[in-house]
């Protein structure tokens, strides 16, 4: 009895020390508010780079959405909410968000969405993100695709390529979002572009600038080439996918139709005149752009710095342009 007391007596101690630990480690390296969560914020996260996030009561994601009814669902598993006043984006996930949660807590840039805290509740994640009021890039570009305005398309996509230039040459370490498509874009009150979905999303610290995977995931209709066939991960990849963006926004038409087009060596000008929402002037610019984005080599495709460069220029055209577009 007295071994078995000791040996107790010891597995307390040391459980009350590891606690210990796990509390002095919280108190020095992050500063998340609990407020009784269905979770420890620390298990799978990492205490370094996790600050300032609050972790959410599920009755207060039930209250923010009226209980997740279809008049506050933003379409799949997001919905829109009301927290203290302020609005809110909140997405239902399945499986670990860790990844997610770890990776959206290092990164501080205007167009990239900002996650303000999260949840877990019986086995689901609940990710609290910034409010963008108009939703969705594809909503616009498809169910509504007549109400942007040419200068506001241009602006979207000059963001989009400004978020993932700061993924690629400025965040620490660099990452791959791998899964952008215009249901990855978010729009403000001001329809400013933010980028989001960062679920698959790769460093490519560790790995040099390319590096090959068994497991090819992503949306068909904006995967690359290599990607697809080889399973090679660069910056290209995202590059390639924002190509297939921009046609969207200045066509209205949904990637796995253009893709089709792509493919078959549609002349992607004279596409572009009939079928977008471009002055005719500023077509060449704009098809120029795409098709180096759309090379099948990954190396021949630019940078998004260069990029930026091009689409700043070809904003500033725009605006010489009395459009009503």
């Amino acid at each position: 009895n007295g071994a078995v007391m000791f040996c107790l007596l010891k597995k307390g101690s040391r459980k009350n020390q590891e606690q210990e630990n796990i509390d002095s480690f919280t108190a020095k390296k992050t500063s998340i508010s609990y407020q009784d969560s269905d979770i420890d914020p620390l298990d799978g996260l990492s205490g370094m780079v996790v600050d300032t996030l609050k972790v959410y009561k599920f009755h207060e994601l039930q209250s923010a959405t009226s209980d997740f009814t279809s008049s506050s669902s933003l379409g799949g598993s997001g919905y829109i909410g009301n927290i203290n006043g302020d609005g809110a984006m909140i997405k239902k996930m399945e499986g670990n968000a860790s990844k997610e949660i770890n990776l959206l807590s290092k990164l501080n840039h205007f167009n990239i969405i900002r996650l303000s805290g999260f949840c877990l509740h019986e086995g689901d994640w609940y990710l609290v993100y910034e409010h963008a009021s108009n939703g969705s890039l594809s909503d616009w570009i498809y169910a509504k695709k007549s109400l942007l305005s040419l200068a506001q398309r241009l602006q979207i996509a000059l963001d989009i390529a400004t978020g993932l230039n700061y993924l690629h040459n400025f965040a620490d370490p660099p990452y791959v979002h791998r899964d952008l498509t215009s249901g990855s874009i978010f729009l403000d009150f001001e329809f400013r572009g933010k980028i989001g979905n960062l679920g698959l999303a790769r460093s490519t610290e560790r790995d040099g600038d390319y590096v090959l995977t068994k497991h090819v995931e992503g949306t068909r209709g904006y995967l690359a080439p290599e990607y697809m066939e080889h399973g090679l991960v660069s910056t290209k990849l995202d590059v390639y996918a924002f190509g297939v963006v921009v046609l969207e926004i200045v066509t209205g038409k949904e990637a796995s139709e253009l893709k089709k087009e792509i493919d078959e060596g549609k002349d992607l000008e004279a596409f572009l005149v009939s079928g977008s929402f471009l002055p005719e002037g500023l077509v060449g610019f704009v098809v120029r752009l795409v098709m180096d984005c759309l090379k099948r080599d990954h190396l021949n495709r630019p940078s998004m710095d260069e990029i930026v460069l091009s689409l700043s220029k070809i904003l500033t055209a725009s605006k010489s342009w009395k459009s009503s577009y």
